[in-house]
């Protein structure tokens, strides 16, 4: 588990040739094309056509009907099959949004009556305004200059048409005026049922094309190998009839370049990371910890020169979610869970499911720990009595273990964090924080930790500034710098209380379930006969809701304190992901 070291590779060749090995490079996919050109300068109309034939395809797979679908060889141009379910799409939108304009207007039209407008010759020039008034209100228009009437009487409302040649203005009228249109209430019922037939028409034409969803599905991979391929053609640097192209390899992988640039002959040279360089970050981990390390990138890439928290993150991940489900009857339920959907879940993501499987097995190692069983003790003297070990009602004690696990999770942050840094010595104000971590948290317990505490936050403010010492502003900045870092020391006790949640969470679990048994067992012992039905369907839906809330809490509040608290600690600097220019069939970097 670590961040693969890179070599920067540049390959060069002659210009009029790098449409013979720029498509090889991709088949070969071991190389990070570094990007020297914005994409939204690129004007290639294939990188576009990715994101069009996904919303075409999900435009297709939202239809409630569906056709059966055509073979994959009755289709010659799929970008045209695309533009025309994208034309489709965009016509059904229009022709909705003028339905609800018409839908509008006729029900503002049905207050007024069916009549044809006059044209605007017929009034001489003039237009007719259309107001809604309350009636106590009235008296304000009798000092309105244009010609008005009330031509109807409703409800205490008054329906006012002003004669003007303009709309006129609020002080003029000083009311809204209704939006009617010009069309008559007759005329927007017939361009509405027009409307509604050629939205029936293009939903013929939709479940038409619905024949394409397996061809679509089928070619994506190859439209996104087409736009990436496009892109990178873009990035290409031509000069003087030569072309080179730069980018970033994983080192175990370099030979494979090398023996392509021979076979293309084609220029290479290979040259290690420069210190100003930010190269991509490549995590290489065991399949087991994938799922974890999915999640640290869904919220956090790690810069190249950091390190790889992924196997702490599935360590701590696992123990966080079992403290907060606490029930060895909820484990055995998700791992009943987690077999019945395996299937649906490794086609999903095979990282994914065996995170499931070690949260699983975690959970239920924990639950008979606890000793709590769907609420119920395991019986006196009994094996199951025998592996509790842990008693969650023993506050004390478990308000320590709680917030020793939290310490301990941010001192292995620092430690790592100041180890990824070792060559310098901002990394003593890591140790630092470490140290300050641990005497806080003896002197919490114990009374102990007062020197190594002063020790810790010594280091801390001393050694955590990148600034040099060679000037006096640098040095005042640099003591502003430590006072500055000094300050993380509340968020630090603060982040430690909050590792209290998995004693809280665990707690109310268990509580809940013990609970739940106790209105069951009271009920069926209250109602004869029907009572025992009456306490099963409690059992049943308390006991879902409970694990229901247990599953919830434990991934989110788990997922929190690793990917706020934790790596907010452990991982000072973000970078970018390494993606390598590869065909998408290539399952080399998927895990």
């Amino acid at each position: 588990m670590a961040i693969a070291p890179l070599r920067k590779i540049t390959l060069l060749g002659l210009a009029e040739e790098r449409e013979l090995w720029l498509e090889p490079l991709q088949s070969l996919g071991v190389m990070h094309v570094e990007e020297n050109l914005p994409i939204n300068h690129v004007q290639d109309p294939n990188i576009a056509m990715p994101e069009k034939a996904q919303e075409a395809l999900r435009y297709l797979l939202e239809c409630r009907q569906k056709i059966k679908p055509w073979s994959f060889d009755d289709v010659s141009d799929i970008s045209y099959v695309i533009e025309e379910v994208l034309e489709n799409k965009q016509k059904r939108r229009q022709l909705h949004d003028l339905r609800d304009d018409y839908l509008q207007f006729i029900e503002v039209r049905e207050e007024w009556g069916d009549f044809k407008f006059p044209s605007v010759e017929e009034l001489g020039g003039f237009y007719l305004w259309f107001y809604i008034i309350p009636q106590n209100q009235l008296s304000k228009l009798e000092d309105c200059s244009y010609p008005w009437q009330v031509v109807a009487e409703k409800q205490g409302r008054c329906y006012v048409i002003v004669l003007c040649e303009h709309e006129p203005t609020k002080m003029e009228v000083p009311f809204k005026r209704v939006r009617s249109g010009y069309k008559s209430l007759s005329q927007l019922r017939k361009e509405l049922n027009q409307v509604e037939k050629d939205l029936d028409q293009l939903q013929v034409e939709r479940l038409s094309l619905t024949r394409w969803i397996d061809c679509l599905g089928h070619h994506l991979n190859a439209i996104v190998d087409d736009a990436e391929l496009s892109k990178t053609k873009c990035q290409v640097t031509i000069e003087n009839g030569l072309c080179y192209i730069v980018g970033w390899v994983p080192e175990n992988l370099v030979p494979l370049l090398h023996d392509f640039s021979k076979q293309y002959s084609l220029t290479y040279f290979d040259e290690p990371v420069p210190e100003t360089a930010e190269p991509p970050t490549l995590l290489q981990t065991h399949p087991v910890v994938s799922g974890a390390k999915q999640a640290v990138e869904f919220f956090q890439t790690p810069a190249y020169r950091t390190w790889d928290p992924s196997l702490v993150v599935f360590v701590s991940f696992n123990l966080f979610f079992a403290m907060i489900l606490s029930d060895a009857g909820y484990a055995c339920l998700c791992a009943a869970l987690t077999f019945l959907y395996r299937k649906k879940l490794r086609d999903k993501s095979l990282g994914v499911y065996r995170l499931i499987q070690s949260l699983t097995g975690s959970a239920l190692v924990w639950g008979v720990m606890v000793g709590s069983y769907f609420g119920f003790s395991p019986s006196p003297n009994g094996i199951l009595e025998v592996l509790k070990v842990v008693d969650l009602n023993d506050f004390d004690a478990m308000i320590q273990l709680s917030m020793g696990v939290g310490v301990l999770h941010l001192v292995i942050a620092n430690l790592s964090s100041g180890y990824a840094r070792k060559n310098r010595w901002r990394a003593l104000g890591d140790f630092g924080w470490a140290i300050a971590f641990v005497s806080g948290f003896t002197w919490f317990i114990w009374d102990m930790g007062r020197i190594g505490l002063t020790i810790g936050l010594l280091l801390v403010f001393l050694f955590s500034s990148e600034r040099s010492s060679d000037t006096a502003k640098n040095i005042m900045w640099r003591i502003l710098d430590g006072l500055k870092a000094l300050t993380g020391f509340s968020k630090g006790f603060g982040d430690v209380l909050s590792y209290m949640r998995l004693f809280a969470l665990g707690l109310s679990s268990a509580q809940l379930a013990i609970t739940f048994n106790g209105i069951a067992a009271d009920v069926r012992a209250e109602v004869p006969g029907i009572g025992v039905l009456l306490g099963f369907l409690i059992l049943l839906l308390g006991h879902l809701l409970n694990f229901a809330l247990g599953i919830m809490g434990g991934v989110i509040h788990g997922l929190r304190l690793n990917l706020i608290e934790f790596l907010n600690w452990g991982v000072k600097s973000e970078g970018y992901p390494f993606k390598p220019f590869a065909k998408q069939e290539d399952n080399r970097w998927k895990q």
